[in-house]
């Protein structure tokens, strides 16, 4: 819902993604059904490994995490410190972000995601002081642990760890395709600046392909790629103005690797050179477009188009074998 509602969220929100997935699950989680097996056989060192792995879900006891320093608590008032307690601080950071947008997330009741996670977090959380001290148990009682252990490590391990990179790939990659060009060039052709003027419609081309870029950042990109064609075509071309953009996938031939191509064509006769580009052309907006394009390893040039002026070219290095996103695209 906040992604559907608001896609500017979208990088706030696979930042604290990719946290969860990389500071929670991966270097974490992993460990809950390796020592739930332990306890389950009665392994030598069953009893030091449960403990051990208390310390590191649920810290001290003291409910403050070193890298927050300050106190969690969970829904039900638990005092929450560890890995569990840092994990509640990003679910509130989360819902932070939600708010900024005006969106109420409720994670805890009908989140696909997270509400598993959440749930098998809170019955290991019940069972954190048996988990510290397993010798004290009795064999059905420390089985019983074991097993609340296994399935937990099934929700928090490999279940919600393909889970999340789902989304955080959805988010980072984006299908290029005709209709999302065409949808930004009408937004930026709807601008104040260019009602009135005589545009003739966008010759548009190709079928494009995936990239992994954040939609609202390729969406800037190209955005500011049109507005600078246009403005100078206004300017410099004679009417009616219009743009053409060629959709293309190159491979390179010596490393094999593929690249989507954006040709945004015009006929404007307003100088426009590689080098206007690299001393970053700041005054009609490129600048932003150069900087963000450095993020993603992609590039942008001028080159000859026949039967235009110019073309300005964007090239991103193509995702290969990913499924079509659902939410980004």
């Amino acid at each position: 819902q906040l992604l559907e509602r608001d896609p500017k969220s979208f990088p706030e929100v696979a930042r604290i993604l990719s946290l969860i997935r990389h500071e929670i699950l991966k270097h974490n989680t992993a460990f809950l059904a390796d020592v739930g097996r332990a306890l389950e056989f009665d392994a030598a060192d069953a009893d030091q490994r449960a403990a051990v792995l208390a310390q590191r879900m649920f810290g001290d006891g003291s409910g403050i995490d070193d890298r927050r320093r300050r106190d969690t608590k969970d829904r039900r008032g638990r005092v929450a410190g560890g890995i569990y307690g840092r994990f509640l601080g990003y679910l509130e950071e989360l819902e932070q972000v939600a708010r900024a947008h005006r969106v109420t997330l409720n994670l805890y009741r009908k989140d696909p995601i997270f509400r598993p996670m959440i749930k098998a977090f809170e019955e290991l959380a019940t069972r954190s002081k048996e988990l510290r001290h397993p010798e004290r148990l009795r064999s059905s009682r420390k089985l019983e642990l074991a097993r609340v252990l296994g399935r937990s490590g099934h929700v928090l391990g490999r279940q919600a760890f393909e889970r999340l990179s789902g989304v955080i790939r959805e988010l980072c990659v984006v299908d290029v395709e005709p209709a999302l060009v065409q949808e930004v060039y009408d937004q930026v052709a709807g601008e104040e600046q260019f009602v009135g003027q005589p545009l003739a419609p966008l010759q548009l081309g190709g079928t494009g392909g995936l990239v992994r870029i954040f939609r609202t950042d390729f969406e800037d990109i190209l955005a500011n790629v049109f507005r600078n064609s246009l403005r100078s075509s206004v300017l410099y071309a004679r009417p009616p103005v219009g743009l053409g953009v060629a959709l293309e996938v190159e491979i390179d031939e010596i490393t094999g690797l593929s690249s989507l191509v954006l040709r945004v064509m015009d006929r404007s006769p307003e100088p426009l050179s590689n080098e206007m580009l690299r001393g970053r052309y700041v005054e009609r907006g490129m600048g932003i477009t150069v900087d963000l394009l450095s993020r993603y390893d992609g590039a942008i040039s001028v080159e000859s188009a026949p039967g235009w002026s110019k073309a300005v070219v964007l090239r991103f290095f193509t995702v290969e074998d990913e499924a079509s996103p659902g939410v980004a695209a």
